[in-house]
Order: structure tokens, then sequence, then C-alpha cells
């Protein structure tokens, strides 16, 4: 993840970092011949639950969709 190439995406995710928020998605999700760009974005601040994230490879859009399960417990009686 490259944020500091670009002053305001720079600013975007420092300000997230500054509110205890990190990413999910690290890798580029909108994949053309010549270029890579993660574009499309999930942020936590759930450090203590279990999340099951990542990105779906298809040749149906153009950007790689993003998903994350978040682990749920139930609560016991």
């Amino acid at each position: 993840m490259k944020y500091d190439c670009h002053q305001n995406s720079k600013h975007f995710v420092n300000q997230l970092f500054s509110y205890g928020f990190y990413p999910l998605i690290k890798s580029p999700t909108d994949v053309t011949g010549i270029t890579s760009t993660l574009i499309d974005n999930i942020y936590t601040n759930e450090i203590g639950v279990h999340l099951e994230n990542g990105i779906m490879v298809n040749d149906i859009s153009h950007h790689l969709p993003i998903f994350v399960f978040v682990g749920i417990q139930e609560c016991q009686k």
C-alpha cells in the first residue's frame, strides 16, 4: 500500500490510523495490463475479533470484489 506518494491519500490514511483503524485489504483491486491500484478498501478498529478477508479474482468487473467475514460469538445462556 503506497499511500505516501499522493498527499490526499496520505492524509486520508493517516487520519484513519489516528483513530485506530487499519486496512484489511492490502493488495491491488484495480488491475489492468499496465497498472495496479488499491482503490477498494475495508478498514476496521476491531482488534480482538476474528476477521477473514480477501479479494476475489474474476473477469466480471473492472474492479476485483473484496470481502470480509466477521466471526461473531453467540452469547452463552
